[in-house]
């Protein structure tokens, strides 16, 4: 036998096997998986347009009173999962909005997903809602798009509750990407990937985003506890006891981030610049189980950056405190608020 057909035969013996595999594989996931429409293709949606962008958007509570804008983490999410803060809504304006890219808002290119195009948008919707300064409550994300937020316009905002920051400092942002490090390509993990990756191939729209939006909703929080990178945020490592509802992934936006890593392995966003000169109170809020980004992580790198910052930790919660415990996050935001409007 010739070199040529021994090379033949061993290259229909892996490409074969192969096929018939992703042939499987494909009719396996054969399925309706459905990716809702956002708010440009669905107008039942509650939205408004904000520097000409549609943003999946609602608000909750009196007109006239103090309003509250909630900021969703990601970046990527969606407010699905803090609809709780809703319960605020019978002494505060409670506004949530799915920002830029994420969750059911318009799809925009990734030039438009920086810092300062979701600061500017962030700016637009409070000129939407209110003529006095506002309170902001961000989760994860959202908190640090807060903390920018406020060294930039300090005079726009009234207080600030700060739910579990990712990182808000070069330094910070070091420690939190080695905490998080690799990822552990275990088994299930693996074939989680590959089996979300053909169910995404049978994803027929509503718009060119939907399969990627679908792949990362379902890879990032259906995978298995085992190995997933994010396990520390919660409650004995175990996915399951989090909080994770949403409607929509956005996979633009959640990658956009990784382009504002630097070869040192830092993140220079800017997110504390100035922070220092805010007066206004800040709450830091934290769940006892994250052992990533918790108590310990914020008092260490995040507190002593405002001049009026406290911290709470919420027990038996990790994360997704919000939907874990939301009885006990709303009575302590509202306490906060209640202080923070009294003055």
């Amino acid at each position: 036998m010739s070199w040529k057909t021994r090379v033949l035969y061993a290259t229909a013996g892996v490409c074969i096997p192969t096929a018939v595999l992703c042939g499987a594989l494909w009719l396996a996931t054969i399925g309706e998986h459905v990716v809702p429409a956002t708010v440009t293709d669905d107008v039942s949606l509650p939205a408004i347009t904000v520097h000409g962008v549609r943003l999946h958007a609602e608000a909750k509570g009196p007109q006239a009173a103090p309003v509250v804008i909630v900021l969703h983490g990601g970046p990527g999410d969606d407010y699905l999962a803090l609809l709780d803060l809703g319960a605020l809504s019978d002494d505060y304006r409670i506004v949530f909005y799915d920002q830029r890219g994420a969750g059911l808002s318009e799809r925009v290119d990734v030039e438009q997903l920086t810092l300062e195009a979701y600061l500017t948008e962030l700016d637009g919707v409070i000129d939407q809602f209110a003529s006095e300064p506002v309170h902001l409550v961000g989760h994860s994300w959202g908190a640090m798009l807060a903390s920018a937020y406020l060294g930039r316009h300090p005079d726009r905002v009234a207080s600030a509750t700060l739910i579990e920051p990712g990182f808000l400092t070069p330094e910070a942002s070091r420690v939190f990407l080695e905490e998080v490090g690799t990822p552990d390509l275990s088994f299930g993990l693996l074939r989680h990937a590959v089996w979300t990756g053909f169910e995404a191939m049978h994803v027929s729209g509503p718009d060119n985003h939907a399969r990627m939006d679908h792949f990362m909703l379902r890879f990032a929080m259906e995978a298995p506890s085992e190995g997933h990178p994010l396990g520390g945020y919660f409650c004995d490592g175990d996915l399951s006891t989090a909080s994770l509802d949403h409607w929509r992934f956005g996979a633009t936006a959640s990658i956009s981030i990784q382009q504002m890593i630097s070869p040192d392995g830092s993140v220079q966003l800017g997110l504390d610049q100035d922070v220092d000169a805010y007066p206004g109170p800040v709450l830091f809020v934290t769940g006892a189980c994250n052992v990533l980004i918790g108590t310990a992580h914020q008092r260490a790198h995040h507190l002593d950056l405002f001049q009026n910052a406290t911290l709470v930790e919420i027990p038996n919660a990790g994360h997704s405190l919000i939907g874990e415990k939301p009885e006990e996050t709303v009575a302590l935001l509202r306490d906060f608020l209640d202080d923070a409007t009294s003055d």
